[in-house]
């Protein structure tokens, strides 16, 4: 881990730790459409950007290297996040637990330096202990994304809590042998992930973890002026696009804070699709490369 990651990693640690003692501490309400708003636009404004490097990702990668074969990614990348879309909005139940499962396949990569098991073990904590410590919040959230009149559970069978508390501790004690700062990472996004309000947690943790990780990690492409221009555009753009989809996507029956949350996690999903897809691509050719060069 380099000198910056270590620095990242730390400051993580600190807002993880007062974010905790917050939540214990006093009650956050985020039903109301201040707080809504607050947090959707941290998740535009800071957690965005590190999507508009896929322009360069898919570059290095030699997804297109001429005007023709530019348009031709832009064009497979809208189609993809289209069709996410649709699926959102015509089988949003489907397109949900699709939606959570490949997040826990993308967000395993935060931890890198870890074997694949491990990663996925700590990405699930970010979609199953909210689960566990905010049931009400997290089918409330359910409610607004799918627009349907999901039920709201009021306590998850304890048996359950405990079996996941235990697989989550056997991760982390597994993975301090690898990395103590990822043994750590993942301890503190589970507790954030049980203490915090579903929404205040997720927010969090793509803020102040995923997209800064992400960034770090292919800092070097945004590194000249010109670059980092264009990243700004494509971050607008992509803001722009999911105010967009909160306007256009309202449903009468749903209160405008719930509209506000169906269109920001249907705009989310439907930028990480493609985002996703890309980063899969990439690391398969990277591994077949590899391999030729053995």
């Amino acid at each position: 881990m380099s000198r910056v990651h270590r620095i990242h990693s730390r400051i993580f640690m600190a807002a993880a730790v007062a974010l905790l003692l917050v939540g214990l501490l006093s009650r956050i309400d985020t039903q109301s459409a201040t707080t809504i708003a607050v947090i959707a636009g941290a998740v535009l404004l800071l957690g965005l950007p590190h999507g508009a490097l896929d322009l360069y990702i898919a570059r290095r990668i030699e997804l297109w290297n001429d005007t023709r074969s530019f348009i031709g990614f832009h064009g497979l990348y809208l189609l993809v996040a289209a069709a996410t879309v649709a699926a959102c909005i015509l089988l949003p139940v489907v397109a949900l637990s699709a939606f959570l499962l490949i997040s826990i396949w993308h967000f395993g990569d935060d931890w890198a330096p870890l074997p694949k098991v491990l990663r996925l073990a700590g990405a699930s904590a970010i979609v199953i202990f909210p689960v566990l410590g905010d049931p009400e919040g997290v089918a409330a959230i359910f409610r607004a994304i799918t627009a349907t009149d999901a039920p709201l559970p009021s306590e998850v069978p304890y048996p359950l809590i405990l079996i996941s508390f235990w697989v989550i501790a056997g991760a982390v004690a597994a993975a301090w042998v690898h990395s103590p700062y990822a043994a750590i990472e993942i301890a503190l996004v589970a507790l954030m992930a049980y203490v915090l309000p579903a929404l205040v947690f997720f927010a969090s943790y793509f803020v102040l973890l995923h997209s800064p990780r992400h960034i770090l990690r292919h800092g070097e492409i945004a590194a000249d002026l010109r670059k980092g221009l264009v990243v700004v555009g494509y971050t607008l753009v992509a803001t722009l696009t999911v105010v967009a989809l909160i306007v256009v996507l309202p449903v009468r029956e749903l209160a405008l804070s719930e509209n506000v949350l169906r269109g920001l996690f249907i705009g989310l999903a439907a930028l990480t699709m493609p985002h996703t897809l890309l980063l899969e691509y990439r690391s398969a050719a990277q591994q077949k490369n590899a391999t030729a060069t053995v």
